[in-house]
């Protein structure tokens, strides 16, 4: 009899036309890790994304309101489009180096690693600080809502644990 695994229930539900490929990848290292790290980005990706429309249709109940509701999608997505610019494109600059390096010259992967992880702090905390001041400034003119001057001075530690977050992703791709 043999164990569960993902795999052994995978393999059972494929398709009789699709086995010669799935043999095809399972043979090769490159082909094998490249579908099992697909497999699991993907299942992550769905179980994010559940959890994430369950939070809202639970945030909406709880809210009540529509503008409430909205003013918390505007602090989302202003909090969301600061994170990339913040982000500096340091996940993708992360994933790049380590998976050119992790093999020929792994001290040196790790540097990058250690170096993207420094910088990402440092600029998470100083765009997190610049919200914190420009909150007042952002809400009045860009979002033409003076109240959520406050919301947005709250949700500073979110920015700058989203723009660690797109470091370290891109560090384990």
């Amino acid at each position: 009899m043999r164990a569960f695994s993902v795999r052994n229930l995978l393999y059972t539900c494929c398709p009789a036309a699709l086995r010669p490929l799935w043999q095809r990848i399972e043979a090769s290292d490159v082909g094998y890790r490249l579908a099992r790290g697909t497999f699991w980005a993907l299942t992550g990706t769905v179980v994010a994304r559940g959890l994430t429309l369950v939070a809202g249709v639970l945030t909406a109940r709880i809210l009540g309101d529509t503008t409430r509701f909205g003013e918390l999608g505007i602090i989302r997505s202003t909090i969301e489009m600061l994170g990339v610019f913040a982000g500096f494109g340091l996940g993708l600059t992360s994933t790049k180096h380590i998976a050119e390096l992790r093999k020929t010259n792994p001290a040196r992967a790790g540097r990058v690693l250690g170096l993207t992880g420094v910088i990402s702090a440092l600029v998470a905390g100083a765009a997190s600080f610049f919200l914190a001041i420009a909150a007042t400034w952002l809400a009045e003119t860009q979002l033409n809502a003076p109240h959520l001057a406050n919301s947005l001075r709250l949700c500073c530690p979110l920015l700058f644990f989203t723009v660690l977050n797109g470091a370290q992703i891109g560090a384990l791709t």
